[in-house]
């Protein structure tokens, strides 16, 4: 693309040549043709000297003098108009730099997961303590249900022997929404054991669990 300093450049030059060039062919155009002298023309005396006539006397064209003139006034007038434009700053516009659109980063997506709160690490028998587990995963997916298992074993000895005896219960939840906190209160009596826990849930079709234990002292 032309910048527009240099199309005004070309123009003045070419406008100076073209202004030239009519300067230069006005001026030929008007000078005068020169006369035959009278010694050489075969009519004339010899003895007789040629007057002039107001007619025959050289006046210099106006016309002329114009043409003579213009080429060196318009070149003065390039010069100056070329000095102006080239010292003037350019106003050409840089292209703007584009920026790549960075690419959306995929956000991961959270799996379910289950685990205890503040679960206490023993227990007296007899004392009642509160069992608490989470299902934590994408929120407002749905669970199928939830299940707290227990198991209270006991191991003693007798005579070199021992032997050991297990309880078992349950507790269900029916459907629900992640996330979602669960919670149920135990109780054991009897003599020092084990308390084994087990939380389950069961999240599009597929099973997710986590186990723990509590010490029941006498």
């Amino acid at each position: 693309m032309i910048e527009p300093r240099s199309a005004l450049v070309a123009f003045v030059v070419g406008l100076a040549l073209l202004v030239g060039s009519f300067g230069y062919i006005l001026g030929r155009g008007t000078a005068r043709s020169p006369r035959p002298s009278p010694e050489s023309s075969p009519l004339a005396s010899p003895t007789e000297a040629p007057t002039p006539t107001p007619s025959e006397t050289s006046t210099p064209s106006p016309f002329a003098a114009v043409a003579t003139a213009l080429p060196r006034v318009l070149q003065n007038a390039t010069a100056r108009v070329y000095a102006a434009v080239t010292s003037a700053p350019s106003t050409k516009r840089p292209t703007p730099t584009r920026t790549p659109t960075p690419m959306p980063k995929a956000i991961p997506t959270a799996s379910p997961s289950i685990r205890f709160l503040n679960l206490p690490s023993d227990v007296r028998s007899g004392q009642s303590f509160t069992v608490e587990w989470r299902v934590d995963g994408p929120a407002g997916m749905s669970g199928e249900n939830t299940t707290l298992t227990t198991s209270y074993q006991v191991s003693s000895s007798s005579g070199g022997s021992q032997s050991s005896a297990a309880s078992k219960g349950q507790q269900s939840f029916s459907s629900f929404t992640i996330p979602k906190t669960f919670s149920t209160q135990l109780t054991y009596g009897g003599q020092s054991g084990t308390i084994q826990l087990r939380a389950s849930a069961r999240i599009g079709g597929q099973e997710i669990s986590t186990e723990a234990s509590v010490r029941l002292t006498e």
